[in-house]
C-alpha cells in the first residue's frame, strides 16, 4: 500500500510458508510500472491450520539513486 492506503503490489497470495524465509519487492507495481519513490506499508496476514490469524503492518521506503 502506498501512504494513502492504495494497493500497489500483491507480492504473495495463498503461499505455503515454512518457519523461515524471505520475499522481496523490486519496486514494480501490479501493472508492471515503477512505483514512485516514497514510503509504503507492507501488510501481512498469516493464518495457520487451526484458523489462528495474525496481521502485521510494516513501513518501508522505496528509494532511488542519483546518476
Amino acid at each position: 500500500m502506498n501512504i494513502k492506503g492504495r494497493a500497489i503490489r500483491h507480492l504473495l497470495q495463498n503461499e505455503m510458508l515454512g518457519k523461515e524465509g524471505a520475499f522481496s519487492w523490486n519496486g514494480n507495481t501490479d501493472s508492471g510500472g515503477k512505483a514512485a519513490i516514497g514510503m509504503y506499508v507492507v501488510y501481512i496476514s498469516l493464518f495457520n491450520m487451526d484458523g489462528v490469524t495474525k496481521e502485521f503492518k510494516k513501513v518501508c521506503v522505496l528509494a532511488g539513486h542519483i546518476n
